[in-house]
Formats: C-alpha cells, sequence, structure tokens
C-alpha cells in the first residue's frame, strides 16, 4: 500500500519535531478504509475473513470493490453480487460493520487530537499573549511609581 505524499506534506516550515510526529503517525495509522482500492479490499478479506476468500474472491474483483463500496454493503447488495448463502452474507456483514466501527472510532480519534491540538494552540497564544500584556503593565507602572 503506499501512501500518497502530498497528504504527509505540512504547510509552513518543518520542524524535526513535527516530522517525527507525521512519520510516526503515518507508521501507527493504517490507510482509512475510505481510501482502500480494491487490492486493499482483497487483503482485508484474505485476513479477515479467511473462510470466504477462497469462495468469494472473485466476486469482489469482478464488481470492482474498493474501501468506499465496502462500507457501504448491505445484505442485498451481497446477494445480488452472486453470494446466495445466507449465513455467509450475515458473517460478511457482520465483518464489515466491525470494520466500518473501527473506522469510525479512529476517525473519531484523529477529530478528537485535532480540536485538542487547537485548543492547545490557542491556550499557548492566550499565555504568551498575557505574558506581553503583563510585561507591558510592569512597564508602565513602573513608569508611573517613578512619575
Amino acid at each position: 500500500m503506499k501512501e500518497d505524499s502530498s497528504t504527509n506534506r505540512s504547510k509552513g516550515p518543518s520542524s524535526p519535531t513535527r516530522d517525527k510526529d507525521a512519520q510516526k503517525e503515518s507508521r501507527n495509522r493504517p490507510k482509512a478504509v475510505f481510501f482502500w482500492t480494491n487490492a486493499d479490499v482483497m487483503k482485508w478479506l484474505r485476513r479477515q475473513c479467511q473462510e470466504y476468500h477462497s469462495l468469494y474472491s472473485h466476486l469482489f474483483l469482478e464488481h470492482d470493490i474498493t474501501g468506499r463500496s465496502l462500507v457501504r454493503i448491505r445484505d442485498t447488495t451481497l446477494e445480488s453480487m452472486g453470494i446466495s448463502n445466507k449465513e455467509h452474507r450475515d458473517d460478511l456483514c457482520r465483518k464489515i460493520l466491525k470494520l466500518k466501527l473501527k473506522s469510525d472510532i479512529l476517525e473519531m480519534k484523529d477529530l478528537e487530537r485535532k480540536e485538542l491540538q487547537a485548543c492547545c494552540k490557542s491556550t499557548v497564544s492566550l499565555s504568551s499573549f498575557d505574558r506581553n500584556l503583563s510585561s507591558r503593565f510592569m512597564t508602565i507602572r513602573k513608569h508611573c511609581v517613578v512619575c
């Protein structure tokens, strides 16, 4: 799985810490399911649905199922693809739902992390503003005491 190098570019000057954080995050985070190719879906099917891979992988290839379409699959979709066994469809739907939930949880954590970082940046800005204001106040106060 190749990652798009444009997603790892940062705006503005880069710092060694930011670059290390981006590298660490890219190593720890798998590609979002929504961006999976058909090959990624086939790898997931082989790893997570071993018992169905040999039976249905050709159907996932024929229908060019990508990550975007995988998370939208329902029982009727699987049936129209040619999976006639109800138990197999139910199990596949359950595994797809599990994948979708994991993906949603990761996305929520990323959003929370971004919100926290934005909050921390504004706090840092405010504290530097407070220090600046405080030093100005002290200068004015000293000046008034001298007068």
